[in-house]
């Protein structure tokens, strides 16, 4: 495990949303504000994806998928940073947002989503050069 990777996003991350906490809103939905009022609800989802996150991370073989050293730490980070605003504020800070469209976010929102996006390329391209 990138130890340092995880604990990097999730320092700054926090460290955001405290720099930032007058001008955040408090999520408790689960993601970009889907399920607002089932707290519990959204904290055992979370909680299931940070496990599945750690299962899948090791379950990925690092020889096959190289990038998944930092991916796989850098969303798991992410994702322990919104845990603990959830068990400490029953829900996410999110101090930006994103004009037009009102979504509200913070930077393990964007760490999570750039994660996924370099897996989902790196898989995806694995597979199509198996296919020729």
């Amino acid at each position: 495990m990138q130890i340092g990777i995880v604990l990097a996003i999730l320092s700054i991350d926090q460290l955001s949303k405290l720099l930032l906490f007058d001008v955040a809103i408090l999520n408790r939905g689960i993601g970009f504000g889907i399920s607002q009022s089932s707290g519990w609800l959204s904290l055992i989802f979370v909680v299931f994806g940070v496990l599945a996150t750690f299962l899948l991370y090791l379950a990925t073989p690092v020889s096959k998928f190289p990038v998944s050293r930092w991916v796989w730490p850098l969303i798991l980070g992410a994702s322990v940073s919104n845990l603990i605003d959830r068990a400490r504020f029953g829900g996410v800070i999110d101090p930006f947002k994103l004009p037009v469209t009102g979504i509200h976010f913070n930077i393990a929102d964007v760490a999570i989503v750039v994660g996924f996006i370099v897996l989902l390329v790196t898989t995806s391209g694995v597979r199509k050069r198996k296919q020729l």
